[in-house]
């Protein structure tokens, strides 16, 4: 996996919630590897200040939860953040 593909998927839940679905032939432990590389750059942010501007960078973490662990998909999305299910 060198770049999310066609049949991939992303949803965005909140501000700072993402789910990417994808389907591989490989381990789990592959799949985190690669998506870590692909998520692996700062992002960085200049803000200003009363006396100038500083350079903030943000790194993009993550986690990796296989579908095939969860029996129905709302168990998977209490996973991610119990509220979404409250939400949805």
């Amino acid at each position: 996996m060198h770049s999310l593909g066609s049949s991939d998927q992303i949803f965005h839940w909140s501000r700072d919630i993402l789910m990417a679905l994808v389907r591989r032939q490989v381990s789990t432990l592959a799949v985190r590897m690669e998506i870590s590389r692909l998520t692996s750059g700062n992002r960085e942010h200049v803000i200003e200040v009363s006396a100038g501007k500083i350079m903030l960078a943000s790194p993009i973490t993550f986690d990796l939860l296989p579908a095939w662990r969860f029996s129905a998909f709302v168990d998977m999305l209490a996973a991610f953040d119990p509220g979404l299910t409250e939400r949805a």
